[in-house]
């Protein structure tokens, strides 16, 4: 049955949302901090909203996505269709193939002072830690790392501020968005080097410069795939 979430932990005691096999926050209830996430890339289904009014903050959405040869998995983390979600001060890994996925929000969508770290899954081509497809965000003060592609916005509206895209395979990709850009910083994004794509969307002519971003690394503008 469709419902909302609301997942309200705090800083210093995050909500965790993980596998059973998860050998720091796993089925025995104890929490080791010396262990490491080997779950792989989606090792259970993950988080689909389909109704309005969910809110996520301090909380850690590790290993979602798991994918089965049947309709409606999204093989994402955290999927939001239709409605808008409110994220902040949290941290979705290890995806199977999107760590964060708005669909067809119809308001928006608040992501702010995220991490999205290791959406890579190298058997899933447009893995990346956020994939908006119709829909606005105001997206803000988050961190993108170590993905296959830090961001994906198509069709996508709203704002982009004081993000920091750092050693993703891609930095950031747009196609039929019109978002406002300011302040957003790139660091070390593969392939390099070439005009970077933070800095310029890969599909317009000419290209939308994303005002006031930085880079320190530069990056060739992809293909949409």
């Amino acid at each position: 049955e469709d419902g909302k979430i609301l997942a309200l932990g705090a800083e210093e005691n995050k909500i965790v949302f993980t596998s059973f096999t998860d050998e720091e926050f796993g089925l025995d209830g104890s929490v080791n901090n010396e262990a490491v996430w080997n779950g792989g890339y989606g090792a259970w289904t993950g988080i689909d909203i389909q109704s309005p009014g969910s809110v996520l903050e301090n909380v850690l959405i590790r290993g979602g996505g798991k994918y089965y040869n049947t309709p409606g998995y999204t093989r994402s983390a955290l999927a939001q269709e239709g409605y808008s979600v409110t994220l902040k001060n949290s941290t979705i890994e290890w995806s199977r193939k999107y760590g964060l996925l708005l669909k067809n929000t119809s308001a928006t969508s608040t992501i702010e002072n995220n991490i999205f770290t290791n959406n890579n899954n190298p058997n899933e081509p447009d893995a990346s830690g956020l994939y908006i497809n119709s829909g606005a965000l105001e997206l803000r003060a988050n961190t993108f790392t170590k993905n296959k592609t830090g961001a994906k916005l198509y069709g996508a509206s709203g704002i982009a501020e004081n993000n920091i895209f750092e050693n993703n395979g891609t930095d950031l990709l747009q196609n039929a968005s019109t978002i406002s850009f300011k302040n957003n910083t790139g660091i070390e994004n593969d392939p390099e080097p070439s005009p970077p794509t933070l800095l310029e969307t890969s599909t317009s002519t000419p290209p939308i410069i994303l005002e006031e971003s930085t880079t320190t690394a530069t990056s060739t503008s992809p293909k949409i795939p």
